[in-house]
């Protein structure tokens, strides 16, 4: 079974192969006739091509959270390819030169592993009684964190992947007993800052963000 650390090396080197074809995009763009106009059309295209590899890898992975159950996974289907070509449209607009570029590289990212989680989200949904938790790099903004740590409490069709550019959190299936602890481990860590915070009187999230940052989540 592909362990978290070796899922996330893995799509970490196709988004780098990614963006060194959006780099290699670019310089070939630079000296075409009209720069913006390729720059449009490529873009959606790369991040559908690497993003189905990463949701064929989700696909797998899913499937291997639990390979005694009979469910299979399917991989979902790819977002509206409109919405990269208006973030390509922003980033060409509101930077200029490599700083346009890197903006293109963070959609770049969060495109590719969207349709990786939101394969694993799709099962997750499809499946009786499956559930996907969050995970992430210890070094996820805190708002990240908390996510990750309410473990898995996602299985609603209607549970959406709040994402950012740059973030590297990914959903992973919950379909055994043993997944299933993990994630309450996660859950209980969470509960745990919502209690000190309520204590004093505060709900909101940015007392429970403040109460995980000084138990060292």
């Amino acid at each position: 079974m592909t362990t978290l650390a070796e899922r996330r090396h893995l799509l970490g080197e196709l988004e780098r192969l990614g963006k060194s074809d959006l780099a290699k995009l670019w310089r070939l763009a630079e000296g075409a006739g009209d720069f913006r106009s390729l720059m449009l059309e490529a873009f959606p295209e790369l991040v559908l091509q690497y993003g189905s590899t990463a949701a064929d890898l989700a696909a797998v992975w899913y499937d291997e959270a639990a390979p005694n159950l009979p469910y299979r996974a399917r991989v979902a289907d790819p977002p509206d390819m409109a919405r990269f070509a208006e973030s390509a449209s922003w980033a060409l607009s509101t930077g200029s030169g490599m700083g346009a570029l890197d903006l293109m590289g963070g959609t770049f990212q969060r495109g590719m592993w969207d349709m990786a989680r939101d394969t694993t989200m799709l099962n997750a949904a499809t499946e009786d009684g499956g559930g996907w938790a969050r995970t992430g790099r210890t070094t996820a903004c805190r708002f990240c964190r908390m996510l990750i740590s309410r473990g898995g409490v996602y299985s609603s069709k209607t549970a959406d992947f709040r994402s950012h550019d740059h973030c590297y959190c990914d959903a992973v299936a919950v379909r055994t007993p043993a997944q299933v602890a993990q994630s309450d481990q996660w859950l209980a860590q969470y509960n745990e800052a919502r209690a000190i915070a309520a204590e004093r009187g505060e709900s909101a999230t940015k007392s429970i963000l403040r109460e995980m940052d000084s138990l060292n989540f």
